[in-house]
């Protein structure tokens, strides 16, 4: 069985380094470019069932990287030579693969709620948030041990499904946000709830650092 997971294209948020959380924000024309170039790094991939988080710059990735939608027509505005060319090869090169893949949207695999922090600007308060709780009740915040739970409850039930319905060889593709992709990619390497605890800090454990629209592949 493998996992493809995928961060969602960047979005004005992104750009402007404000925490997105739960905020629902949408692809912005170089967040969709980038996914295109993501399907065609994927193209002959044939993924079994497709899994997304609901907020669209997350399902818009997923829906793009599946071929089941077009990007906008603001991603031809202001292309460079370079990247204009760049499109017409992936355009080119564009199969069906992937047509007829279906895509769940799990509310457990949302972003982290940021609380107060959330359309903030600062990077930093997002990195030390990780450390011991950093007083996740006091501004509202998602805790790292129940974003664990969360994360760990959908890929048990992702994997049941997949082995029944699609076998040991399962594809499975998942599109999410960096901050669960981090804890996604904690799971799939078998960390454990009590390991978090263990850890001095959690982002000694928790270390995955994802571009927008980068991915990676795990084997279970």
């Amino acid at each position: 069985m493998k996992f493809y997971i995928v961060r969602h294209g960047q979005t004005d948020w992104n750009n402007l380094g404000l925490n997105q959380g739960w905020s629902d924000t949408p692809l912005n024309a170089l967040g969709q470019f980038q996914a295109l170039k993501a399907r065609d790094a994927l193209r002959d991939v044939r993924f079994d069932i497709a899994y997304s988080s609901p907020l669209q710059r997350a399902a818009k990735t997923c829906q793009i990287i599946l071929g089941r939608t077009i990007p906008d027509k603001s991603i031809f505005d202001n292309l460079d030579l370079e990247d204009a060319i760049e499109l017409n090869h992936i355009c080119r090169r564009h199969n069906d693969l992937n047509a007829n893949c279906y895509i769940y949207y799990m509310e457990d695999l949302i972003e982290r709620g940021l609380g107060v922090f959330e359309g903030k600007e600062g990077s930093r308060i997002h990195e030390i948030s990780w450390k011991d709780g950093f007083n996740a009740d006091r501004f509202k915040m998602e805790s790292v041990p129940h974003m664990f739970r969360r994360v760990d409850r959908v890929l048990k039930q992702i994997q049941i499904d997949a082995l029944a319905n699609y076998g040991e060889d399962a594809k499975i593709l998942i599109t999410s946000h960096a901050g669960i992709l981090r804890i996604v990619d904690y799971v799939l390497r078998g960390g454990t709830e009590q390991g978090l605890f263990y850890s001095a800090l959690y982002d000694s454990a928790i270390n995955l650092h994802l571009k927008n629209c980068e991915f990676k592949v795990y084997e279970r």
